[in-house]
């Protein structure tokens, strides 16, 4: 009643208001219109003129402030007030509502700052739109996204569309760092850069100055650093005294010469420099090999600014006739066989830089993007139904309000203002959700160290996502409750008559809960399906109690005799920690990189018109087999003797086999890359995936390790945890020789899983959001139940006094409970089985139509969704039939 009468004295004040203003501005305009006649009824000059047309203009403005801005604010205030009063009044109600909320529009939140992060944000330069990132593609389609040094120099020198070319390394090889007064190293991610890229880029210093074109004219000339703002933080102190500083990377000492801004992480989304360093530093960095002057080796990613005018078709041809002058003028030499077969020049937009990351997880997170969509749907369907039963209970204070003469668009915008207020408290508190979330998601991107740099963070596009997704939220489950809720005439309400509009109407929002979750569980079913079907694939090698390192055996300089000395020391050194069961190296690792040799001979083999009988190759030691557990299903292993054998020995696999022996016997026969010297087969190893588990096996072949080849990696076979000797293993390798460098040494079950990184990120994060969709669904069941056995309390009890046993009251209960979870599965598995099919590209071993997945979820959804709606009606088998009738 208090506040039936405070709403009346505001509708009386405000009248009176009215009028008074109304009166106030008759006056104003007479003492107006009496000025001009005294002054001869028209204006004398154009200054007068001007004056009367301000104030007419003035007057009209606070015509329009006091008469409809005002009030429309202070309804607006009173609005928030009345509705504050109300959650606070049902605080079990809006607890519910606004955690509901806060996971629907958090999850959206978290998912869309990786999404922006990743695929949306230009790079913090100046003027990204007229970069571009160029790239090589070769005969058979490859894109190739790194090239040499001299061509980059070529490509640079020679093109008419870029007004300046610059290019940088990708962070994935750290580098050993010793810090001014410390003898302990620490790994670094330095980025050799050419010396125009930071000018290019219109990036300046925090601190000191960039890179620049002076650095880099000479090979070696310039031992000069700049660290990113955060190394400068964490371990400078952000002091100045860092300028001037000498570090020491991979044992050559380099001058600090700057700090770069904070906002600044270079080029590449996704890694964050330590350091960068001119590019004319590489054969110091990394000796012995000088790869600025040699083009068979592709170190740099080239990236442009166009001319002003100038398109992406307009500097594709330029460099595409650029490349094939470079291609005539190094015809014959070394440089020319390192171009790539037939290349083309690919000039892509380079606004957001270049990404691995963005390459490897566009499609998965465009597919979770739509996964939290569809969880926000179903967040705004259940939160439609609490307020559509919420409003069956607000009958009286709606009548009320009508006989006090408040329209329909009164009521509903007091309504809908409600809900809005219920999606801003639910948007903020999903806003800090979106903050855990975040950090919960990032590790499921990041590469196989387990890092992931990017820059996240509250900035103006996120507060704009999530203001914009609470107010859509907002109306969407906000608009047709209210409609609903204000329709009806005074009198029928006052009667108290009942339809069947509000029951229909929540038996829709339910059956699309229920559908739209059926969806997400279908599709959440699939993904894991997929993940444990890759994860029982036969690797062709055992992956347990199998440890793996990089090392870097370049650095030493050591070459003949030397390097086979270090070859037998390493292999001892490990072999010796306790805990190894056996060592063995290779030139390449399981699934840590790729090889190809083009183009063998196989006698009595007819290749296919234009078939390049390209094979993979590596270079093991004997025990490599045994170590990392791929079986030799015929012939024989490798021995100690095979390394000085006349005639090459070789191990092929079974990829091989089928393709030039078309699955016959392979010993005994031979195989070469030039026909007058070949190569005799002594064995045959089962196909081991090397690229990954979605990879078919290629051809592949084994040759026995030369005592001073280059092997960049040790395969180490442990007892028992094999993280455990990690350190151990490290020590021993420092031991043998100071100057080799380890990179990387991981588990090959990290490893295994790092190549699962999609899987993983899709089954994880939609198993999580199509579970939490199927709690809401069964939550909004239970909510729109219970709410209809409190209501029909009466009904139930007359009906149990006049003989109504508790089964037929369960029956009667539970059946409109089984019928809304049957309507639900009928309609949501033709749209899952319609949405499965724009995932098919992401699924293994498993169809988007499979029965058994879709079957399953739709068990769950009905055993979950049948106990949601059968809690209630048991419940309403104990109602007292003589307490109903008396409440009644």
């Amino acid at each position: 009643m208090r506040q039936l009468l405070r709403r009346v004295g505001y509708i009386i004040r405000r009248r009176r208001f009215e009028a008074e203003l109304a009166e106030e501005m008759a006056v104003h305009q007479a003492m107006k219109e009496a000025e001009l006649q005294s002054r001869g009824a028209e204006p004398k000059d154009a200054a007068s003129a001007a004056r009367c047309a301000l104030g007419s203009m003035a007057l009209a403005r606070d015509h329009v402030r006091d008469v409809w801005l005002w009030p429309w604010f202070q309804d607006l205030i009173q609005d928030l007030r009345y509705a504050g009063r109300g959650l606070r009044r049902n605080p079990g109600f809006s607890a519910v509502a606004i955690l509901t909320l806060a996971l629907g529009i958090g999850a959206n939140t978290a998912l869309f700052s990786i999404v922006d992060a990743v695929l949306l944000k230009l790079l913090p330069v100046q003027d990204p739109g007229r970069l571009v990132v160029l790239s090589l593609r070769d005969v058979r389609g490859e894109r190739l996204a790194e090239v040499s040094y001299p061509l980059f120099s070529e490509l640079r020198a020679r093109n008419h569309t870029l007004a300046d070319a610059f290019a940088a390394t990708r962070g994935r090889n750290p580098m050993e760092l010793r810090l001014p007064g410390l003898t302990d190293s620490q790994p670094a991610q330095v980025i050799m850069v050419s010396g125009n890229m930071f000018e290019a880029l219109g990036v300046h210093a925090r601190l000191g100055r960039m890179i620049s074109t002076a650095d880099d004219q000479r090979p070696g000339g310039q031992a000069v650093a700049v660290l990113s703002e955060s190394f400068w933080k964490n371990h400078f102190s952000s002091s100045s005294s860092a300028l001037g500083a000498i570090i020491t990377v991979n044992d050559v000492a380099l001058t600090i010469v700057g700090v770069a801004p904070p906002e600044f992480f270079g080029t590449a989304v996704g890694e964050m420099p330590d350091i960068w360093v001119p590019a004319t530093m590489q054969p110091q960095l990394l000796p012995p090999a000088n790869f600025l002057e040699t083009a068979s080796v592709d170190w740099l990613v080239p990236m442009a600014r166009l001319r002003p005018g100038a398109t992406l078709s307009q500097a594709r041809a330029d460099l595409d006739g650029v490349l094939q002058q470079v291609q005539q003028d190094w015809k014959g030499t070394a440089n020319g066989q390192g171009l790539p077969e037939q290349p083309t020049v690919v000039v892509a937009p380079g606004s957001r830089g270049f990404s691995a990351l963005r390459e490897r997880f566009t499609r998965p997170l465009l597919i979770l993007m739509g996964v939290v969509g569809l969880v926000l749907l179903v967040t705004c369907v259940n939160i439609a139904t609490l307020l559509l039963t919420r409003a069956a209970s607000r009958q009286r204070e709606i009548v009320v309000r009508v006989a006090l003469g408040a329209s329909r668009q009164r009521l509903v915008r007091h309504l809908i203002t409600e809900s809005l207020l219920l999606a801003a408290l639910g948007g903020l508190a999903g806003l800090l959700l979106a903050f855990w979330g975040t950090h919960a998601l990032l590790p499921l991107l990041a590469d196989r160290s387990g890092t992931l740099s990017l820059a996240l963070g509250v900035d103006r596009r996120l507060l704009v996502f999530t203001v914009l997704v609470s107010v859509a939220t907002g109306l969407v489950f906000g608009v047709i409750p209210a409609m609903h809720a204000t329709r009806r005439s005074e009198g029928w309400r006052l009667a108290g008559a009942r339809t069947g509009t509000r029951r229909r109407l929540g038996n829709i929002l339910v059956v699309c809960q229920i559908a739209l979750s059926l969806m997400l569980v279908a599709g959440a079913g699939l993904f894991l399906r997929s993940l444990q079907n890759l994860r029982a694939v036969d690797a062709g090698f055992d992956r347990e109690h199998l440890l793996l390192l990089r090392v870097d055996v370049a650095a030493t300089g050591y070459e003949g005799a030397q390097r086979a000395g270090l070859n037998r020391r390493l292999l001892a050194a490990v072999g010796g920690v306790p805990g190894v069961r056996s060592v063995s190296q290779s030139g390449v690792g399981l699934m840590q990189g790729r090889s190809r040799i083009c183009c063998i001979t196989v006698p009595g083999y007819v290749p296919a018109l234009g078939e390049r009988m390209a094979i993979r190759t590596n270079d093991v030691s004997p025990d490599y087999f045994s170590t990392v557990g791929m079986t030799v299903s015929a012939g024989r292993s490798f021995d100690e003797r095979d390394s000085a054998a006349t005639v090459r020995p070789a191990i092929v696999n079974e990829a091989f086999v089928r393709h030039y022996f078309g699955g016959g016997a392979a010993v005994g026969r031979s195989f070469g890359f030039e026909p007058d010297r070949l190569m005799e087969i002594i064995g045959v190893v089962r196909d081991a995936h090397y690229d990954g588990f979605r990879e078919p096996a290629v051809p592949l072949a084994f040759f026995p390790r030369r005592e001073d080849g280059r092997l960049q990696s040790l395969e180490v076979r442990a007892e028992g945890d094999p993280a455990l000797l990690a350190a151990a293993v490290r020590r021993a390798v420092a031991a043998a020789d100071a100057h080799v460098r380890v990179p990387e040494v991981i588990t090959m079950h990290r490893l295994v899983e790092s190549s699962l990184a999609q899987e993983l990120l899709l089954a994880r994060v939609s198993s999580t959001f199509g579970f939490l969709a199927l709690g809401l669904a069964c939550l909004g069941i239970y909510g729109v139940m219970a709410f209809r056995v409190a209501r029909r309390t009466s009904e139930i009890g007359i009906r149990m006094a006049l003989g109504a046993t508790p089964w037929k009251v369960l029956q009667m209960v539970f059946g409109e409970s089984a019928r809304l979870v049957l309507g639900g599965i009928v309609v949501g598995l033709p749209a899952a089985l319609a949405a499965t099919r724009l995932i098919a590209s992401q699924l293994f071993g498993v169809g988007p139509a499979d029965p058994a997945t879709l079957g399953g979820s739709a068990l769950v959804m009905a055993a979950l969704a049948g106990l949601a709606g059968f809690l209630p009606a048991r419940r309403a088998t104990c109602v007292d039939p003589v307490t109903a009738l008396r409440s009644e």
